[in-house]
């Protein structure tokens, strides 16, 4: 490599992936030998903001850089999100960007995926074409797998941020949540499971006719859940989509609310999320001491298996449901491939199996299908 650039963290000079241990801050890359001040076109990389991760750029020419993802926090093995801000660019300045320590062989990259890029003139997310990406194996990283891609910058004064995928970061749930709860709606409640090991907020919907948390009715249940791995932020887009249906005037949100219990938890690893992980699992603190955790069967299930063991678990917050009348439907955890094709259709098939209604009401049944 021509040159490497310095890092705002020590032990970063060392070449290997294990020395990636934080995100590069305001890093100006600067060619080899270079004395003075930095120009135009000097581009200054930065992902010390939430949901970032960019760990080390490093220079190969004027017009070319290869860039490491920072591996997950608990396990440097998965190395698949990132998200970064260019500025300090030169106008008409072409660049190609090689993202070279990606953890997976395959990847939708290489059937026509492509990264998102907005600026700050500009700040709707926009995914680059297609023809300008390119996913092979590269000789210069141990035949490792490598994203390149292709940018020609156009407005100097801009910041130009690029992602794996369209972000969905935990502000922005908490921004969405707020303005729900503000709605002071009648079958929505918001409750707080507990905090994360950063203190963040593990938030539970319970969405559904007041009727329905009548002690002395029967109640069916559907669990949803979402982002258990951070870095699939299209889940939390489904699952918005989920929950905003469900509380609207659609005639089918009427009926479902009067016939099923939705309890909702829209974001299982706020700290991952934020710390812009990819498939990072962190334990979760000061969840409901009645509430043991289920044996898990994988790092993945333990929050999920936490927060399903808190209802059915005699939780104060939550005894309406604690009583021999509830019957759980169906336990949804929303997912997506990075590597399968087509993923949303994945998605969406998963869902339609978790909100269809079992038993002989077939025009529940029927509605329930409907909400995607």
């Amino acid at each position: 490599m021509a040159g490497c650039a310095q890092m705002c963290f020590a032990g970063s000079e060392a070449g290997g992936d294990d020395a990636l241990v934080g995100n590069v801050s305001k890093l100006t890359v600067t060619p080899p030998g270079h004395t003075g001040a930095p120009r135009k076109g000097h581009l200054t990389f930065d992902a010390c903001f939430e949901s970032g991760n960019l760990g080390r750029v490093d220079y190969i020419s004027e017009f070319e850089f290869d860039l490491f993802i920072r591996p997950d926090t608990c396990n440097p093995r998965f190395r698949v999100w990132f998200n970064f801000t260019v500025e300090h660019i030169r106008e008409t300045q072409r660049v190609i960007f090689n993202i070279v320590n990606f953890s997976k062989t395959k990847s939708l990259y290489r059937d026509g995926m492509a990264p998102v890029v907005k600026s700050t003139s500009r700040p709707k997310w926009q995914r680059l074409p297609s023809k300008n990406v390119y996913y092979y194996r590269c000789p210069d990283h141990r035949r490792n797998y490598v994203m390149s891609f292709a940018f020609c910058f156009d407005r100097e004064d801009d910041v130009y941020q690029f992602a794996y995928c369209y972000p969905y970061t935990y502000s922005r749930l908490q921004h969405h949540l707020a303005s729900l709860e503000h709605r002071n709606l009648e079958y929505l409640k918001r409750e707080q499971l507990g905090l994360s090991v950063q203190q963040r907020r593990l938030d539970l919907l319970t969405i559904t006719s007041p009727a329905n948390l009548n002690p002395e009715r029967e109640k069916r249940v559907v669990f949803l859940t979402a982002r258990v791995h951070p870095g699939e932020s299209p889940a939390s887009f489904i699952c918005q989509g989920v929950i905003d249906f469900l509380v609207s005037q659609h005639p089918v949100a009427q009926v479902l609310r009067d016939h099923v219990v939705f309890k909702i938890v829209p974001m299982l690893n706020p700290d991952g999320v934020y710390l812009g992980s990819s498939p990072l699992h962190c334990p979760f603190h000061h969840l409901p001491r009645s509430a043991p955790p289920r044996p898990p069967t994988g790092p993945a299930s333990l929050p999920a298996s936490c927060v399903f063991s808190t209802l059915s678990a005699g939780c104060s917050s939550l005894q309406p449901l604690v009583c021999p009348c509830v019957s759980v439907l169906q336990d949804i955890q929303t997912h997506v491939h990075s590597k399968m094709q087509p993923a949303l259709s994945e998605i969406h098939k998963s869902c339609f199996l978790g909100i269809s209604v079992s038993g002989n009401n077939s025009v529940l049944q029927n509605l329930s299908f409907k909400i995607l």
